[in-house]
């Protein structure tokens, strides 16, 4: 099976661990686990531009403190 996860995925791990959140950070983590066995996963230009702007944007933040 063939999976897109867009930016908001890839990214959860990374936000405020409220239970939600981590319910959903395993969830993806459990995916990963699963790649190669029961998933493939795509991409698209339009996910590694949105990637890049955000590292771009916490890059940018860091060197303003």
């Amino acid at each position: 099976m063939k999976l897109y996860l867009d930016t908001c995925v890839w990214c959860r791990p990374f936000d405020y661990p409220e239970e939600r959140i981590l319910v959903e950070s395993d969830a993806f983590l459990e995916v990963l686990r699963r790649v190669n066995r029961d998933f493939e996963i795509i991409g698209s230009a339009a996910l590694l531009a949105e990637i890049e702007f955000i590292s771009s944007q916490k890059k940018e933040r860091q060197l303003k403190r």
